[in-house]
């Protein structure tokens, strides 16, 4: 009987005895995409370990026993059957079989890992649930397949098991034999693969996982091995990726200070972490060097290349995927690939709307399968002039396709696009509106700021009818220059208003005198500016940050009191230009404030929280609760069913956290950095992923 095959000799329809990933990397293998070396050791050594050991009825008796709603009695058969697995002796021949195509990688390190039977299928996602061991060694090999083995038994995995394929009856459903009620078969295999020392390794999605938008993947990126991002202990690099035309259209750099690394390994610009206490383990957490901790990951042309990758194994397999990859010595590496299992069911498309579909210029096929703001921004990303040359002749670089054609199938297609002239009427009619009133604020601002500017010239007002004309000018000043500050401050934006932000940034006596007297008199004097904050009045008439400042502010959203300030990853602009951020929102955080992160699912929902820094504090999140975490993992999962919402410290759209909220359908809100620091435990907040935000209420 065969116990082990290379990666060359299985394929996609080998799950059943290789497991998803196993089968995925054969498949792949033969494919031609670049995955490191490696080979199988099948289900098959599995189900004769367990038959030579005798220990199939003493699993099955411990499993019946499980009461799946008490936590304590998972994990106690978790413990007693992983204590049988591992005090087993493994069967010489299937020892001798490992130990022989281990040599044959001619490599000094592998990665071993877990590779469930009912794995990576589109209907469960049991990717996380099992153990994998990477940089593992000639001597610790066997040990490490053998605990492979015995993680289909940890208690997450029971719990999962539990959870989504009901109670099994006996041992044997777990190793081949159909459940009562359930045809799914589990049992688990292990891949061993050649190790990648990866300087840069990430995560990469088919399809965006948030917006489920097909014409688009994410690739989420970070130094070191995949693992701290897998993990979600890390926030990585996100670059979104348009697939037609094929363009980088979003890319978010972050701040990483540290990584894991194997713990003998030196890799260029990182030092070993002094905190770590990790050194008797084959991988280690190690900080980044300074020099390379703002920078991003991928170069553009990296990110391109790699796209490229990920869509040819999107193609190959006919499904979106969720890949992981490794990048070294100038090469990417694919060293897993499955379906992603939490995105809705497409609805079937006719033939003539195929037909339809393929003759439509513009691009109108993308922006009419969204809503009508997405409609106007895509004719106006598309670069069509004002009057779209007296609508439909369009001198554009996007060629109508029309002109290709002369049926009356593509007669009819025009003539239902100008059914939507009303949409272009108003769009062009806005924005018309938006010129005019553009200019009028200039002018405008420019008579109110050299009133401000004699009222501040002269120290502290005391007259009330001053106050009440400072009042007036203010109110009219703040909306309006708040208005200029939403329209945009990038390369669209007005030359002279550009230049009036400039001029307006050189005068210090805007912001640096009587800030909190003149607050409080306006207050007093106009209710309506009450909900203005201290910082809005401060940095509305006068402390304009720069360009490249506002850009990096205008991808998400902070609100305070109310206001909306755009901002994404607002800690690493807090510490890149602390002169911009108003209070410390790393140590506190009042009554109508908001920690904002990146939405992973959406919804709206209001809870209590439950702060859980380790997993002894899992039993304390109780149904409905908000559970808090600097980042989730397997083990978390329990709680996470009783969860109704998830908030995050670390972690991207691919994380641990991500996956587990799109699969379960619950709101979650990950990347906020210190959401565990200023939130406290029973506070009532509400997570509003729509918008990425959490509320204190």
């Amino acid at each position: 009987m065969a116990y082990i095959k290379d990666f060359n000799a299985i394929g996609k329809g080998d799950a059943a005895i290789a497991g998803g990933k196993g089968a995925s990397l054969g498949e792949m293998t033969q494919a031609g995409i670049p995955v490191p070396p490696g080979f199988v050791v099948l289900a098959t050594a599995f189900e004769k370990f367990l038959d030579e050991t005798d220990l199939n009825t003493e699993i099955d008796t411990i499993l019946h026993a499980v009461k799946t709603d008490e936590m304590r009695s998972v994990e106690h058969a978790s413990e007693r059957i992983q204590k049988l697995i591992l005090e087993a002796k493994m069967p010489k021949d299937i020892a001798s079989a490992i130990e022989k195509d281990f040599a044959t990688l001619d490599a000094k390190w592998v990665a071993v890992r877990s590779s469930a039977t009912a794995e990576d299928s589109d209907s469960a996602a049991w990717a996380g649930q099992l153990d994998t061991y990477l940089n593992t060694t000639k001597k610790s090999l066997l040990k490490n397949v053998q605990r492979c083995w015995a993680s289909l038994f940890t208690s997450r995995a029971i719990f999962y098991r539990f959870e989504h394929f009901q109670r099994h009856t006996n041992i044997l459903e777990n190793v081949g034999v159909s459940a009562v009620g359930h045809e799914e078969k589990i049992s688990v295999a292990v891949v061993v693969q050649k190790m990648i020392q990866s300087e840069v390794s990430g995560i990469a999605f088919t399809v965006h996982p948030v917006t489920e938008d097909r014409n688009q993947l994410i690739i989420e990126a970070g130094w070191g091995l995949g693992e701290a991002i897998v993990s979600g202990q890390i926030t990585p690099d996100s670059y979104v990726v348009e697939k037609d035309p094929r363009r980088i259209i979003d890319t978010t750099v972050a701040s990483q200070e540290r990584g894991i690394f194997r713990s003998s390994s030196v890799i260029p610009g990182v030092t070993r972490d002094p905190e770590s206490k990790e050194e008797a383990s084959a991988n280690e957490w190690r900080e980044i060097a300074e020099n390379k901790r703002e920078k991003q990951k991928l170069s553009e042309m990296q990110i391109l290349e790699l796209a490229e990758l990920i869509i040819k194994i999107e193609k190959h397999y006919g499904f979106p995927c969720d890949i992981e990859w490794a990048f070294v010595g100038g090469k990417f590496y694919i060293t897993q690939s499955r379906p992603i299992t939490t995105l809705a069911p497409q609805p079937p498309v006719s033939e003539k709307e195929k037909k339809e579909f393929e003759k439509t210029p513009i691009h109108f096929v993308k922006t009419l399968e969204r809503d009508q703001t997405l409609f106007v921004q895509g004719l106006w990303a598309q670069g069509l002039d004002i009057d779209l040359e007296k609508r439909f002749g369009m001198k554009n670089p996007y060629r109508p396709m029309i002109l290709t054609y002369a049926t009356k199938d593509n007669l009819q297609v025009w003539e239902n696009m100008k059914s939507v002239q009303w949409m272009l009427d108003a769009f062009l009619k806005k924005n018309q509106k938006n010129t005019d009133f553009i200019d009028k604020v200039i002018e405008e601002y420019n008579d109110l700021t050299k009133e401000l500017q004699a009222f501040w010239s002269r120290g502290a007002i005391t007259d009330k009818k001053e106050i009440q004309q400072y009042a007036n000018l203010v109110r009219k000043a703040s909306l309006n220059i708040s208005t200029c500050y939403y329209v945009g401050m990038d390369e669209r934006t007005p030359k002279k208003i550009q230049d009036l932000v400039v001029e307006v940034r050189k005068e210090d006596i805007f912001y640096s005198r009587n800030n909190e007297f003149v607050r409080e008199c306006v207050a007093a004097q106009d209710g309506r500016l009450r909900d203005f904050s201290p910082f809005i009045l401060s940095w509305e008439l006068g402390n304009f940050p720069s360009e490249d400042i506002l850009k990096a502010r205008a991808k998400g959203a902070i609100l305070i009191a109310g206001k909306e300030f755009f901002t994404e990853n607002i800690q690493e602009f807090s510490r890149k230009y602390p002169e911009y951020v108003f209070d410390n929102l790393n140590a506190t955080i009042g009554e109508n404030e908001s920690i904002v992160g990146q939405t992973t699912f959406p919804g709206i929902v209001a809870g209590r929280v439950r702060i859980v820094k380790n997993l002894k504090r899992l039993p304390a999140v109780k149904s409905g609760d908000i559970l808090v975490a600097p980042m989730t993992t397997p083990d978390y999962m329990p709680a996470m069913q009783r969860a109704a919402a998830f908030v995050t410290d670390e972690g991207g759209v691919t994380c641990h956290a991500a996956i587990v909220s799109r699969e379960m359908k619950k709101p979650c809100v990950v990347g906020t950095k210190f959401a565990t620091q200023v939130l406290k435990d029973g506070d009532m907040v509400e997570v509003d992923a729509d918008k990425g935000v959490v509320r204190i209420l």
